[in-house]
């Protein structure tokens, strides 16, 4: 053992001391021939071998340290060798005394520690550097892999150890340790960079995008991003020229798919943005749509002569979004969409024509009259406008008509025919125009006009019926000034009508030639109900002035309701009569339980009269209250139950314009009044509701010539639509 150590001693004199290695490794190996399992002298050697650079050899001598200085080695050998050996220190170090001899177990595990974590991992590494740079990438990645295990300097280790394994090809392992490093150095821009040119190699242009810009974030004059932005725009190009060829074979979808790719790769390219926006319009995408182009438009980079290309774009799909609000009944939406669009684009006559349609469902029609009229500014040569604009002008003339503004009709009307002479609506509506200003002839025309346009139009037919069945009537005055009535003037009128007509004497008279009843006998001006006459002369000429008519001339204005309240008491007298006296009548005739006499004769024919005339008075007492119910007279009724009469004068469906509602029938009909008597003084006499459970003579509230109706009361009759809405 002494021998050992003198070598030993002899060996580090010559390493440290002399500078000689070579002879310090010779003096190490004849220490080791002579103790084997001594640590030390292995380690000794490794440094020695380290000096002339023989990393091989040093590494192994720095192994066979670690492997005797393991537990399992120190605990196979024998314990006296321990107390006899003589402790050594390093190559860098005094040499221990032999009196400290008791402390060399515990300073041997503090320097098989030292040597493995600092002499042995440096060792490792460097040796592997040098593999690596002559690109022994096998041995290296050995080498690193000890100097990894030894915890040297972890994140160069890895590094290392990751371009070890890319150069032996083994890229998902080497990406897998260069997310590690990312991790934990994310500012680190080499390895972005590095994993970005794996991503390359890979043709994972995607992840190569992304590590390129965190690179950039970090640093962005670094020399390696030029080159990789370079290969991302490549390949934006290429991804931009396969989506053009979608596009040529009508594929939208996969064209959107590669422009997707593009702009993440090159997210300033305002092109691709536009063009994506295009395609998604056309695949019905609103809203990706919108939100493309409008960042197309304000992307500073773009080209501002084409600003008006992308306005019409952006104009078109506000327009479409429009339309789908429009057939979803959303009206305000829908209007909102197309003004939207006409701020961008202006001088689009579609979009005019659609919001011109929004305005027309909503009911404005002066507003939908000027955005068609600006759509045919725009295209003079548009047909489908001009149509659109003679519907909505009929539509205003046939509101002029309701409003008595006839000659603005006429003149609606006339523009309407100048835009489309097609329509067999638009001459009926000329000839209701022409008919309310008595100008009879060219009413006829224009009414014969509509029909041979429309061969089934029911309302011309009607009011050319009646026009043709009417006598000249061009000869009669205004009617004069309205004005109440008294009961004497109108018996007065009447007995002179009579007077007249009996001497052959032709009836005077004048009247307002506004509306005609559809019975062929008479005209009614508005205001003024149906009359029926025995003679339908007299009743052409003085129908004004005469009374209102029921059944012939037993029942009349004046004994109207005293003849209803007379059904209503029939029918509860007969009632009551009959309820009561069956039982009576089913004991004596039918039981014959006691005696007939003459008086039960008389009973059993009144009892017979009562309960056959009681179904057919309480059925001509409901009529009639049905008629009071609904403000009609038995005349107006018959008239409307007619063969072919559908339509009112004025072409709309026959509607009773005096039906007040149910209640207010009832109390016009008996002249009474729910409210107080202060109120009642102020509606022409109206009496309290209970005089009609008592017989009481009770004025009328008409005068017999003129009658409320709705419009009196502020509302309108609801008719059926002649001039349908215009579709998109």
């Amino acid at each position: 053992m002494r021998l050992a150590q003198q070598e030993i001693d002899r060996g580090i004199a010559n390493l440290l001391a002399n500078g000689d290695p070579v002879q310090a490794i010779a003096d190490f190996s004849r220490a080791i021939h002579l103790d084997p399992d001594e640590p030390l002298f292995h380690w000794h050697r490794a440094e020695a071998y380290a000096q002339v650079l023989d990393f091989d050899s040093a590494i192994m001598n720095f192994r066979q340290h670690e492997l005797l200085t393991s537990p399992v080695a120190a605990a196979s050998r024998p314990d006296s060798r321990s107390a006899a050996r003589p402790a050594s220190s390093g190559p860098y170090h005094k040499s221990i005394p032999l009196a400290e001899q008791d402390d060399h177990d515990s300073a041997l595990a503090s320097k098989s520690v030292y040597v493995l974590s600092r002499r042995m991992a440096i060792t490792a590494f460097i040796w592997g550097q040098c593999l690596l740079d002559q690109q022994r990438f096998a041995e290296a990645l050995v080498q690193f892999t000890t100097a990894h295990r030894l915890r040297f300097r972890v994140d160069s280790v890895l590094l290392r150890v990751a371009l070890s394994k890319i150069g032996l090809g083994e890229i998902d392992d080497a990406m897998e340790i260069l997310h590690v490093l990312i991790d934990l150095d994310p500012k680190n821009v080499s390895l972005c960079i590095l994993r970005a040119k794996l991503h390359r190699s890979m043709r994972n242009v995607d992840f190569a995008n992304i590590d390129l810009q965190r690179a950039v974030r970090i640093k962005p004059d670094h020399p390696e991003i030029p080159g990789l932005q370079r290969y991302v725009l490549s390949v934006a190009v290429d991804l931009k020229n396969k989506a053009a060829e979608k596009i040529a074979k009508k594929q939208p979808n996969s064209a959107v798919w590669f422009l997707n790719r593009a702009i993440e790769l090159d997210p300033t390219d305002w092109t691709i943005v536009f063009r994506r926006g295009v395609l998604l319009a056309e695949i019905h995408n609103h809203d990706g749509a919108l939100e493309d182009l409008l960042n197309a438009l304000a992307n500073p980079a773009r080209d501002t002569t084409r600003d008006q290309e992308i306005k019409n774009h952006i104009g078109s799909v506000f327009n479409k979004v429009g339309i789908i609000a429009f057939q979803n009944n959303a009206l305000g939406e829908a209007f909102s969409k197309f003004t939207t669009a006409l701020s961008f684009n202006s001088a689009e006559p579609v979009v005019w024509k659609n919001r011109a349609d929004c305005l027309f469902a909503k009911g404005e029609l002066d507003a939908a009259l000027a955005d068609l009229e600006q759509c045919l500014r725009l295209d003079a040569q548009d047909v489908e406008c001009k149509k659109r604009l003679g519907v909505v002008l009929c539509a205003m003339a046939s509101r002029s008509i309701a409003a008595g503004r006839y000659h603005a009709a006429l003149n609606d009307i006339e523009q309407a025919i100048s835009y489309d002479d097609t329509v067999g609506d638009f001459f009926y509506e000329r000839g209701r125009a022409l008919y309310f200003l008595d100008h009879m002839d060219e009413a006829r025309e224009s009414l014969a006009t509509a029909i041979k346009l429309t061969a089934n139009h029911q309302p011309a037919q009607a009011l050319i019926s009646l026009l043709l069945s009417v006598p000249p009537m061009d000869d009669l005055a205004p009617m004069p000034q309205r004005r109440p009535l008294k009961r004497s003037d109108v018996v007065k009128a009447s007995a002179a009508a009579t007077l007249q007509r009996r001497s052959g004497q032709e009836v005077s008279g004048s009247i307002e030639r506004q509306r005609h009843i559809l019975n062929g006998r008479l005209h009614v001006p508005v205001g003024l109900k149906e009359i029926r006459f025995d003679e339908p002369a007299v009743a052409a000429q003085q129908h004004q002035q005469g009374p209102r008519w029921w059944i012939h001339n037993c029942v009349g204005l004046f004994n109207h309701r005293y003849f209803f309240l007379f059904l209503v008491y029939l029918t509860i007298g007969e009632t009551y009569f009959t309820v009561m006296a069956s039982p009576l009548a089913h004991r004596k005739f039918w039981l014959k339980s006691d005696p007939a006499t003459g008086d039960d004769v008389l009973f059993l024919f009144a009892f017979l009269i009562a309960a056959a005339l009681l179904p057919f008075i309480a059925a001509f007492m409901w009529w009639h209250g049905w008629l009071i119910a609904k403000n009609q007279t038995q005349i107006e009724q018959l008239i409307q139950q007619g063969p072919g009469i559908k339509f009112d004068t004025d072409g709309q469906p026959l509607i009773n314009e005096y039906d007040l509602g149910t209640r207010r029938n009832f109390e016009d009909f008996f002249n009474i009044s729910r409210q107080k008597w202060a109120m009642r003084r102020l509606l022409r006499g109206s009496l309290p509701w209970w005089t009609v459970l008592i017989p009481r003579l009770a004025p009328p509230r008409s005068d017999g010539v003129y009658y409320t109706t709705v419009r009196d009361l502020g509302a309108t009759p609801l008719s059926s639509s002649i001039i349908g809405s215009a579709a998109l």
